[in-house]
């Protein structure tokens, strides 16, 4: 296994500048990814993903290049700044094909984090589950899935 990379992909019934708009937009990104989403769009601007259960999380968006790339960096505890030593970075990849898109997830970054060599493991296992559970929330979400087999998610505000 790989220490430093986490990568997980799939493939949506969806047109790519759909699955752009459910990676993107606030309001989309909390019904399939945390119970709520904050954020600016753009560039270096701050993203905020709360779960329920862990906390806020606190991301910096370091590309978005509609509509197949966007990337952030955040922090691995929650309420705290990414900065180096404490974060990974996340991207995700869109290519359309056929009317399907494919969406490639990549975390890297673990073995640089200041934690001992087994909390570094730890947050490797947890961020793969986390992005192969997501991933497939996203899925379902895109592909119309009754509404009552999603979670509730809660509604997120724009900042």
């Amino acid at each position: 296994m790989d220490t430093d990379r986490i990568s997980h992909d799939i493939v949506i019934d969806a047109p790519i500048a759909r699955v752009w708009e459910a990676l993107t937009r606030p309001e989309e990104l909390s019904r399939w990814f945390g119970s709520a989403g904050e954020f600016a769009r753009g560039d270096g601007q701050e993203l905020r993903l709360r779960w329920e259960e862990h906390g806020t999380f606190i991301a910096h968006i370091e590309r978005e290049e509609a509509p197949h790339r966007f990337a952030w960096r955040w922090a691995l505890r929650p309420d705290e700044q990414p900065r180096r030593g404490n974060s990974t970075h996340v991207d995700f990849v869109l290519a359309e094909t056929g009317g399907l898109t494919r969406v490639e997830v990549t975390e890297t970054g673990f073995t640089t984090l200041d934690e001992t060599p087994g909390q570094r493991a730890d947050a490797v296992n947890d961020n793969l589950a986390g992005w192969v559970g997501g991933l497939m929330s996203l899925k379902q979400y895109l592909e119309g899935y009754a509404e009552s087999a999603l979670p509730d998610r809660g509604g997120a505000t724009p900042v």
